[in-house]
This record gives C-alpha cells, sequence and structure tokens, in this order.
C-alpha cells in the first residue's frame, strides 16, 4: 500500500481505493440486497389483476389463432391449421435400430369439437382460480361478479371467435 502512496500519491491512492470500493458495492453488494428483497416479497404471479391479465392475453391469443385457422370445407383431416398432438407419433423407423416415435402435428379435431385443439382457448374462461392468502377458494367470475366466459370448441367458428374476444 506504501508503494502506491509514494507512486501515485495520497489524492490518486485514495481515488483508486474509492474506485474499487464503488465497483464493489454496485456488482457485488446491491444485486445481493436486490435478491434478498426479491426472496422477502410475496410475487406478483398471486394478484388478482396478475390473473385477470394472464386470461387476457390467453384469450388474445386463442382469438388470433382462430382468426387464422381455415377449416377443412368437407370431413377430411388434411387442411386447416396444424396444431401438435401428444397422442399423434410419427411411425418408428424400419432400421431395426429400435427407433423412437415422435410427435406430429394433429390436423384432424376431437370428437364434436370444430376446430383442433388450443391450450389458450381452453385457458380462456372466466372461471379460474385467485390465489388467498388465508387458503379459501375465490374464483375470478365470482369474486368481481364477471359472466362465465369460456371458449366451447364446440361452437361454431364464429360464435368461438366472438367467445375468445
Amino acid at each position: 500500500m506504501r508503494g502506491i502512496f509514494r507512486s501515485y500519491g495520497r489524492a490518486l491512492a485514495a481515488l483508486f481505493v474509492a474506485a474499487v470500493l464503488g465497483w464493489a458495492a454496485l456488482l457485488i453488494v446491491l444485486p445481493q440486497v436486490t435478491m434478498l428483497e426479491r426472496a422477502l416479497t410475496a410475487p406478483k404471479r398471486l394478484l388478482d389483476s396478475s390473473a385477470a391479465a394472464t386470461l387476457r392475453f390467453d384469450a388474445a391469443t386463442c382469438l388470433s389463432v382462430l382468426a387464422r385457422y381455415d377449416a377443412p370445407a368437407e370431413e377430411s383431416t388434411s387442411g386447416g391449421l396444424a396444431v401438435p398432438s401428444i397422442s399423434g407419433m410419427a411411425p418408428t423407423t424400419t432400421d431395426g435400430g429400435g427407433g423412437r416415435a415422435l410427435a406430429v402435428p394433429s390436423f384432424g379435431g376431437s370428437a364434436g369439437a370444430i376446430r383442433p385443439y388450443i391450450l389458450q382457448c381452453d385457458r380462456a374462461d372466466t372461471h379460474k382460480t385467485l390465489a388467498r392468502d388465508d387458503g379459501s377458494e375465490a374464483w375470478l367470475d365470482e369474486a368481481y361478479g364477471l359472466p362465465r366466459l369460456h371458449v366451447d370448441d364446440t361452437l361454431p367458428l364464429a360464435e368461438q371467435i366472438a367467445a375468445a374476444g
């Protein structure tokens, strides 16, 4: 330390020490304080407004997908919007190596459905559970007097679009 004082003088050495201490505080200590604050604060996802925002985003995505969905004119399993299906599996390889089957898009809908399954349309329902501190059960539509709205996949496509809107 004496070598630094002799080489640069007390003022410049003090500036170096202050810069190192400031760097340590800014890049090491302050992020730790921020992480501690986040650990002690309840997450915003538990708020009712967050549940309503998620519902709004899901409904907007559902509306966007339905607006782009082109239902086949005739009853067939081709055409329209390709939606990934967990149950639809590609054939395994025939090289004898025991290849695995892969999921492929499903072009057909479920029984009685006008369109294939769309996750966001299924989640676009005003009857959502709300988080409560006391553990009680509350629903978005009941707590705020909203009508029970959801996108029914058996309705005609125009009515599904109207319900998503």
